[in-house]
C-alpha cells in the first residue's frame, strides 16, 4: 500500500481527473439511453416529429459535452 501524501497540487489534478471520468459515465450513460429508447421496440416510429427531434437534439448535446470533457483531459 502506498502511503506517501499527495501535494496539494496533485490532489487537486486527481480530484478533476475524477471529476472527469464521473462526467464521462454520466452523459455516456445518458446518450446511451437516449438510443436506447429510440431502438427499443422501434420506439422512434411511434414517436411524434417533436419529440423525435428533442430527443436527437439532446443526443447530439451529450455527445458535445463528452467531447469537451475529454478535450479537458488532454490540455489537462
Amino acid at each position: 500500500m502506498n502511503t506517501a501524501k499527495l501535494s496539494p497540487v496533485e490532489t487537486t489534478k486527481s480530484n478533476q481527473l475524477i471529476d472527469t471520468v464521473d462526467n464521462l459515465n454520466r452523459l455516456t450513460g445518458q446518450a446511451r439511453a437516449v438510443v436506447t429508447s429510440l431502438c427499443s421496440d422501434d420506439n422512434f416510429k411511434t414517436l411524434n416529429e417533436t419529440t423525435l427531434a428533442n430527443l436527437l437534439w439532446l443526443l447530439g448535446e451529450r455527445l458535445d459535452d463528452i467531447e469537451t470533457q475529454i478535450k479537458q483531459i488532454k490540455l489537462g
